[in-house]
């Protein structure tokens, strides 16, 4: 797993806070740790809400649709394609 120290953080913070489910929003770095979490655990996430993560490959020409099917399923969920 990729940053456990963060995801963990933040799992822990969500236990001894004794919330069920979060509403997580990410900017950059913020962003790229979210869906961290988000793929560790999903049972606890109620929203996403990312603005410019980082590692969410950017779209140069729309006209590429072809190119998305290489991007991982997660990240063309991001993008709403």
């Amino acid at each position: 797993m990729r940053n456990p120290f963060f995801v963990e953080s933040l799992e822990a913070w969500r236990c001894k806070n004794k919330i069920d489910k979060l509403t997580l929003g990410g900017h950059s770095m913020g962003g790229y740790l979210s869906v961290a979490y988000c793929e560790k655990y999903p049972q606890h996430v109620d929203q996403l809400i990312l603005i410019s993560p980082v590692g969410v490959p950017h779209e140069e020409n729309n006209n590429k649709k072809k190119d998305r099917a290489i991007i991982p399923l997660r990240y063309r969920l991001m993008m709403n394609t």
